[in-house]
């Protein structure tokens, strides 16, 4: 369940930010509490530092592989997260990438080596498993007898 908590000077506002926050929950099916608070000072005597700690972790967590990377299609150029690539391989002089799209997989490619990509894909995420290949270790769900499945 997710706990939001509201906290303004001003009741009205608070009931009318409450309101809003519920439909968008309901509307999206979402489990919600809300706490309201009219000062900085009741906030903080009912939110303890743990709680901060891990709601700032969890927002970072979301933001992990958001970073783009600009790769192209038919000569069309496309700001792709990171989050989104499954493999690249490497070919003479460009690299392919499988990105994993809404209803299936797309090819894309850019003009550089895995040692350049190395150097911009985000070290958290991806590692690189041979001279050409590299994943998305996040994407993986199962390895069994050199068989990768793909979380999509």
């Amino acid at each position: 369940m997710l706990r939001v908590g509201i906290c303004d000077d001003e009741p009205l506002i608070i009931e009318a930010l409450r309101r809003i926050i519920l439909e968008i929950a309901d509307k999206n099916g979402w489990g919600i509490s809300i706490s309201c608070f009219e000062s900085g000072k009741a906030l903080l005597e009912a939110v303890d530092e743990n709680e901060i700690e891990e709601a700032l972790q969890a927002i970072f967590h979301t933001q992990i592989g958001m970073k783009v990377i600009e790769l192209y299609e038919k000569r069309n150029s496309y700001q792709i997260p990171q989050r989104d690539i499954l493999y690249i391989t490497a070919y003479d002089g460009y690299s392919e990438f499988v990105v994993s799209g809404k209803d299936t997989d797309r090819i894309l490619r850019k003009d550089c080596s895995l040692s350049e990509l190395e150097q911009e894909l985000l070290k958290e995420m991806f590692f690189r498993v041979s001279r050409q290949y590299i994943v998305n270790f996040g994407k993986i769900t199962e390895y069994t007898k050199g068989s990768v499945k793909w979380k999509i």
